[in-house]
């Protein structure tokens, strides 16, 4: 049966694949696929692959190279997604990439969680992928969740937006640059500094940032519908419905954690995005539950974090 680079797959197919092997929250389009993928700079063209008979696919699954931010585990290759109905296509498939890994050094595989990643791991209910991964010696070592609400009728929990009197919250513009620089390398120097400040060079009104004593001590990213590129929850728009919000990360500098500028934080973003028309919106990839419950949220998606680890080959 061919190999052939996942770069030639058909989006088209893809997507109808997609639909076949994981839950309908976890709905996609052929450019969300797209730019999760090849059009990612961390794309992985050597553990990409897709599996023909005649013209059609069978199976394909893609990778990318481990991030670049501070902290990122270089040991780690992330799998960005894995497309198979039968188990001797996806079982070829993961012993592809595992080879191939072997011989490029990783000592670990993982589902999901790369950069600019579709998800954070796999979402649960796709049985049949579940136990692609465990018959392969994968295993779920922990869950992690999104979180939705309607800001319909949101009101800010008491106290919160009190608490952030002498504090000044606003949206990002294009001069705070600097600002946001020193506050990420002094409060948040791994993967959000990298997504918080791709985001700001593309759509700075997308960072909501609060300050303090003239300094930058908090951020969150949001999004809504009409956002270009959109990345984390937003990924899954098509299932949040029209005039979708996003919301996270979400972090303080430690210093001023403890004085109740969190939830404040979070309750002037979300009635910002509530005044501009958002709706049902998520926040995605947490285990915060009673943080945003606070605030309405309830658990609307698990993912379940499979990994496996792989022998280490000395150098000869």
């Amino acid at each position: 049966m061919p190999w052939v680079p996942f770069a030639q797959i058909n989006y088209e197919e893809l997507v109808a694949l997609h639909g076949e092997i994981y839950p309908r929250p976890f709905r996609v389009d052929e450019r969300l696929l797209w730019s999760k993928t090849v059009a990612s700079p961390r794309y992985d063209p050597t553990n990409s692959w897709r599996m023909k008979s005649g013209g059609d696919t069978l199976g394909a699954i893609t990778c990318k190279q481990p991030g670049t931010w501070q902290g990122a585990a270089a040991h780690v290759l992330p799998i960005t997604g894995l497309w198979a109905q039968e188990p001797d296509i996806a079982h070829q498939l993961l012993e592809k990439v595992e080879e191939e890994a072997i011989r490029q050094g990783f000592a670990t595989l993982q589902f999901g969680g790369d950069a600019d990643h579709l998800w954070p791991s796999l979402p649960a209910g796709s049985d049949l992928v579940a136990e692609y991964l465990t018959s392969a010696g994968y295993t779920c070592t922990h869950e992690s969740y999104d979180v939705e609400r309607d800001l319909k009728d949101y009101a800010p929990p008491a106290g919160t937006i009190e608490s952030l009197q002498g504090c000044t919250v606003r949206r990002a513009t294009a001069a705070d640059g600097e600002a946001l620089a020193e506050f990420f390398g002094r409060a948040f120097p791994g993967r959000w500094r990298q997504d918080g400040l791709r985001r700001w060079a593309r759509t700075p009104q997308d960072l909501v940032i609060l300050i303090a004593e003239e300094k930058v001590e908090g951020f969150a990213l949001t999004q809504q519908a009409g956002t270009p590129n959109p990345i984390a929850g937003a990924n899954w728009h098509i299932d949040l419905g029209l005039d979708w919000a996003a919301l996270g990360p979400i972090g303080l500098s430690e210093a001023t954690r403890g004085r109740g500028w969190g939830h404040g934080l979070l309750a002037w973003a979300l009635q910002d995005l509530q005044q501009q028309g958002a709706r049902r919106t998520i926040i995605d990839w947490t285990v915060l539950l009673d943080f945003y419950g606070r605030h309405g949220f309830e658990r609307a998606r698990t993912y379940q974090h499979f990994s496996k680890s792989l022998p280490v080959i000395p150098p000869r």
